[in-house]
């Protein structure tokens, strides 16, 4: 039997441990954040398949991490998985409830799928975080008018106009929308 007095005091193993772990931790949070931005990049350069192997590593050891879902749901949306891409998305948006982003694509997912009532729907809640996210309006335009729903998608054409998105006006044209006072 040791004596109390000559045994090691238990702080000192302890303390290395805890230490291993923490920096563990951190390592694998920077291992996280660097595979997700290497796979962005490998999805700007429209190498989505690649990109998707990466997204889908880092989830394996940082599950609860909401980008790479997003990313990887950007990434299906780019080879045309949309119910991939929406599986995704809604995993973010379990992770992340208030990202704009994520309810903006699962909508252009959903609106690919013909569910034009699920993207509005989803256009409305990114417009209900962010009413800045103007390609939102356009998105929700389209989806709008695609459902003939002419008047109001005529008012998200306009408001995206308004604010320089991309083929807002050809859309507003498309539309047959009129120019009002």
């Amino acid at each position: 039997m040791t004596c109390p007095i000559f045994a090691p005091p238990m702080r000192h193993k302890v303390l290395p441990l805890a230490l291993l772990v923490i920096s563990f931790a951190a390592n694998s949070e920077d291992q996280a954040e660097r595979l997700n931005r290497e796979g962005n990049g490998l999805g700007r350069a429209g190498r989505y398949r690649e990109a998707i192997a990466l997204y889908t590593r880092v989830i394996a050891f940082a599950p609860d991490y909401a980008d790479p879902y997003f990313n990887r749901g950007k990434a299906k949306l780019g080879l045309k998985d949309y119910r991939g891409a929406i599986t995704d998305f809604n995993l973010a948006l379990k992770l992340a409830p208030d990202n704009p982003h994520a309810y903006n694509n699962r909508g252009i997912a959903r609106r690919k799928l013909n569910d034009l009532l699920g993207a509005v729907s989803d256009y409305d809640d990114a417009l209900k975080l962010d009413p800045s996210l103007y390609r939102a309006y356009l998105n929700r335009g389209i989806a709008r008018f695609k459902s003939g729903q002419e008047a109001t998608a005529c008012a998200d054409f306009k408001t995206a106009r308004e604010h320089d998105v991309a083929k807002a006006n050809e859309y507003f044209r498309q539309a047959g929308c009129r120019e009002t006072p």
